[in-house]
């Protein structure tokens, strides 16, 4: 919902709701090249905000993917 630049790169926020005991899937991909390419990166924080789940480069080539069993519903 929020967007903006923070430390060197562009940022976005997006809200989910997660069901206990489901299993989700999150991916960037980032669909593009040439110089200045894109190097997407993940952060999954809990409803209270602390960070559960990150990744970097685990989707093909540059992309990221969280693979992530939720603990609560929220």
């Amino acid at each position: 919902d929020g967007g903006g630049f923070g430390g060197g790169g562009y940022s976005k926020t997006y809200t989910a709701q997660f069901t206990a005991g489901k299993t989700y899937t999150i991916e960037y991909n980032f669909i593009g090249g040439g110089r200045g390419a894109m190097d997407p990166f993940l952060r999954l924080l809990n409803p209270g905000g602390a960070q559960v789940a990150a990744d970097d480069d685990g989707g093909f080539g540059l992309n990221s993917r969280i693979t992530y069993r939720a603990d609560v519903t929220g």
